[in-house]
C-alpha cells in the first residue's frame, strides 16, 4: 500500500469515526431533553442521569474536537502525499521528454543526412543519363524522364511519411528501383543490338 493509501484510509476512518460521535452526540442530546424537565423540577434519578449525560456529553465534544482536528491533519497529509506524486510524476515527465527531445534530434540528423545522401545520388544518376544520351547516343532514358518519374517516386515514397507531397493514384506510384529495371532493360536492348557489331569488327581485325 502506498503512502498515499495509507493517508487516505487514516483520513477516511478518523471520519467515520466523527461521524459516529456526532450522532452519538444528537442522540445524546435527545436523552438530555426528555429527561430536562423532571432532573430540573423533581430531582432524583433523573437530576443524577441528566448529570451524568452532562458529563458524557463533555467527552463527547471533546473527542468531536480533537477528531476534527485529526480530520484536518489527514486532509493535509492525503494533499502532501498527492503532491508528492504529481511533482513525482511531472519529473518522470520531465525525463521522458528530455528522451525523446534527444531523440529527435537523432531522427532529424538522420532523414537529413538520407535526403542529403538522395539529393547527391540523384544528381550522380542525372549525371549517368546525361552520359548515356550525350555521349553514348542513348537517347532512353533521359534527364526530362528523371525529373518527371523521379519526382513521382519521392512522392510515393512520402505518402508512408509524416508530412506527405501528395497523395498519389496507385498507377503513378514508382519506387527507384521499378524505373532503374525498365530503364536498365530498355538499355540492355540498345547495347546488344551494337554487340554484334562489336563482334564482327573484331572478327574483321583479327582476320587482317
Amino acid at each position: 500500500m502506498t503512502n498515499l493509501e495509507n493517508t487516505e484510509q487514516a483520513r477516511d476512518s478518523l471520519r467515520a469515526k466523527l461521524d459516529d460521535k456526532r450522532l452519538e452526540l444528537a442522540a445524546l442530546d435527545e436523552a438530555r431533553k426528555e429527561i430536562a424537565f423532571d432532573a430540573h423540577t423533581i430531582g432524583g434519578e433523573a437530576e443524577k442521569k441528566l448529570a451524568k449525560l452532562n458529563k458524557d456529553r463533555v467527552v463527547i465534544l471533546g473527542d468531536i474536537e480533537t477528531l476534527e482536528e485529526a480530520l484536518l491533519e489527514a486532509s493535509r497529509r492525503v494533499e502532501d502525499a498527492a503532491h508528492s506524486i504529481r511533482i513525482a510524476d511531472e519529473a518522470e515527465k520531465g525525463r521522458k521528454a528530455l528522451a525523446l527531445a534527444a531523440s529527435i534530434k537523432e531522427r532529424a540528423a538522420v532523414m537529413d543526412n538520407l535526403l542529403s545522401r538522395v539529393a547527391s545520388e540523384s544528381m550522380a544518376l542525372k549525371s549517368d543519363i546525361r552520359e548515356l544520351n550525350f555521349q553514348l547516343g542513348c537517347s532512353h532514358p533521359h534527364e526530362h524522364q528523371l525529373q518527371a518519374y523521379g519526382e513521382r517516386a519521392v512522392k510515393a515514397h512520402m505518402m508512408a511519411a509524416a508530412f506527405k507531397i501528395e497523395h498519389l493514384a496507385p498507377k503513378d506510384r514508382y519506387t527507384f528501383a521499378q524505373l532503374a529495371e525498365g530503364w536498365a532493360a530498355t538499355i540492355e536492348r540498345w547495347a546488344e543490338s551494337r554487340l554484334p557489331q562489336l563482334e564482327e569488327v573484331e572478327l574483321c581485325a583479327e582476320n587482317v
